[in-house]
């Protein structure tokens, strides 16, 4: 078995996730996790899933996940041991261990052969998914672990770019540099070193402004200069010698091979219905191809996870490969990859250094916008002949972005994700994807709080369903949370979702993906979108939502009303049952536009 807490907790056996779904189960499991081999008191459990004010059956309650944890994992290797619980494992099955043995190689080979420490730093950093521990909420041990794990991470990030510029590899190294120091300003290291690769590249001016900001953050903030090593830096790029203050080894070494392109996430033990979608998406792709699937529904109604689960059924299909990218184009704090970036990522991307960086940083974006493109793509299509490979692009925002990377091969495919419909090449499949039925929005909740509890109350689940609007991502954010409390009954998550204050905090995450949308229609540059977006606070001045209706409540020209109703089915905030006649997504009316 391998065990996993660098990212979200999670277990694997055979190639295979062990489904370990409930999060006070996952912390349980992390608690053992971090002390690999070693007995765990109950107390020291209890301590670091509720603080200093445990609940006082706290020691039962442990006692429960620990047995669901136990007949979880395909293996028995969860021991009782008093005073407490063992793992009784090799420390080098969990990832956070693997990994601090090879930044320790990295380290003692680092100077007689940087070469090969290059090597060992990212194979260590080839491990790391995102944010320690993420889905655990705010147990304490999260708390106390994770910033320690990021830390670890940073250090050897650091190291390894270190590594890098004393093999002369500073070019490659920019734009990661860049993105992390717009995420922590204040790591010196971080800064000296894309200093250093700046002024290498000959961009000193780039460099010398880059110290200022840092310098003038400083100093704002912290009310102290930079330290003596970033000001010996900026003035030796005034001087135009970095020989004394950076050493610099030349070995007769090219930088690292890219990687091969990343595969999908693999697919959610959890994944429940869309029987028909994944029927319809294996017929369209029964044929010779190239074929061309696009995947289109509402936030959160599950596009990228329909998308994962299909592929995972179709590497027998496609021997050579399977291919991914992120396109981002529905977050509120990152741009939409540009089509430069995204054949980047398909050719091979950056090295694991820079992946680790990116995911994060969840930076996208780097490459020059108008980047020339002619000959990646000749590079990419070169690559796909003769091969039999699936493309999933997730998360598409315009046509720009997936049309130069849309497969002509016979024998390949693409899968493309996005909210709004997007046109395609000749051929194109188009699948909408709508919410879960009611039937099996509740059988997720019963995979996520346990079958027992949802047959224990069967109306309180339907309610609990409908009140999520059979949206799969809030029907998860709220069985997590009440997973999180096994002694709440269903009940209580009904008459407290039925609260809209309280519906609008646990489903908060689902509203600011779906604002998205709406944010993105209000700064287009379409007279109708801006319309759109203007409309969907103005549909509750109308007894219905047809055009007629609408252009008489708002005094708007009823071509003009029509075509903003369209853009809103187009953004997946309404739907359409029959021409012109519109009714709004469950989850459209919490952004605050009464239906």
């Amino acid at each position: 078995m391998d065990f996993r807490i660098l990212g979200p907790v999670e277990v694997w056996h055979a190639g295979t996730a062990v489904p370990v779904t409930a999060p006070m189960q996952r912390a349980v499991l992390a608690t053992l996790l971090v002390r690999p081999g070693e007995t765990v008191s109950v107390d020291s459990i209890v301590d670091q899933l509720w603080g200093p004010q445990p609940p006082h059956t706290a020691h039962v309650t442990i006692r429960n996940y620990v047995q669901r944890v136990r007949r979880a994992l395909p293996e028995q290797v969860l021991d009782t041991v008093a005073p407490g619980y063992r793992l009784s494992i090799q420390p080098d099955q969990v990832d956070a261990v693997r990994f601090a043995a090879l930044v320790e190689q990295a380290r003692t080979v680092g100077s007689p052969n940087p070469v090969r420490a290059a090597q060992l730093f990212d194979e260590a950093l080839r491990l790391w998914r995102g944010t320690p521990l993420a889905d655990l909420g705010d147990v304490p041990m999260r708390l106390v672990h994770g910033p320690r794990l990021e830390e670890l991470y940073l250090g050897a990030l650091e190291e390894s770019f270190e590594v890098r510029l004393r093999l002369g590899w500073h070019a490659r190294l920019i734009p990661e540099l860049t993105a992390l120091t717009g995420t922590y300003p204040l790591r010196e290291r971080l800064c000296r070193q894309l200093m250093i690769s700046l002024y290498r590249a000959r961009r000193p001016t780039e460099a010398l402004a880059h110290y200022q900001r840092i310098r003038e953050r400083m100093v704002a903030e912290l009310g102290v200069e930079p330290g003596p090593e970033l000001r010996r830096l900026h003035e030796s790029i005034l001087r135009e010698d970095l020989t004394q203050s950076v050493p610099f080894v030349r070995i007769n070494a090219p930088a690292p091979a890219d990687p091969p392109p990343a595969e999908p996430p693999p697919p959610i033990a959890t994944f429940t219905g869309r029987v028909a979608e994944l029927a319809e998406l294996r017929e369209r792709c029964a044929g010779p191809g190239p074929v061309v699937c696009f995947v289109h529904g509402s936030a959160g109604v599950g596009k990228s996870t329909l998308a994962a689960q299909f592929a995972s059924q179709q590497r027998d299909r496609y021997p050579d490969g399977i291919r991914y990218v992120d396109l981002t184009g529905n977050r509120p704090d990152t741009p939409p990859a540009s089509p430069a970036s995204v054949l980047t990522a398909l050719l091979g991307g950056p090295s694991p250094v820079e992946q680790g960086a990116a995911r994060w940083t969840r930076a996208r974006g780097t490459l020059d916008p108008h980047h020339d493109t002619t000959g990646d793509v000749r590079a990419y299509r070169a690559r796909l002949r003769g091969r039999r490979v699936l493309v999933v692009l997730d998360n598409a925002t315009n046509a720009s972005q997936v049309l130069p990377v849309i497969p002509d091969e016979p024998g390949c495919a693409a899968i493309v994700t996005s909210r709004r419909p997007i046109a395609g090449p000749d051929g194109t499949v188009h699948v909408h994807v709508d919410p879960l039925s009611t039937a099996d929005t509740v059988a997720l909740l019963g995979r996520i709080v346990g079958p027992r509890k949802v047959d224990a109350e069967p109306r309180a689940a339907t309610e609990i369903a409908e009140l999520c609007a059979n949206n799969p991502l809030a029907l998860r954010v709220v069985a997590t949370r009440a997973a999180a409390r096994p002694h709440w009954p269903l009940r209580a998550w009904v008459e407290r979702l039925a609260d809209p204050d309280n519906r609008l905090t646990d489903l908060a995450e689902v509203l600011t993906s779906l604002r998205v949308s709406v944010d993105q229609l209000a700064g287009s540059g379409k007279d109708t979108e801006r319309a759109a977006a203007a409309l969907l606070g103005r549909l509750h001045e109308a007894d219905e939502l047809t055009p007629a209706a609408l252009a008489l409540a708002t005094g708007w020209p009823r071509p003009l009303v029509g075509e903003a109703l369209e853009e809103l089915v187009d953004a997946q905030l309404l739907y359409s049952l029959t021409p012109g006649s519109y009714a709004l997504y469950g989850l459209t009316t919490l952004l605050g536009y009464p239906a």
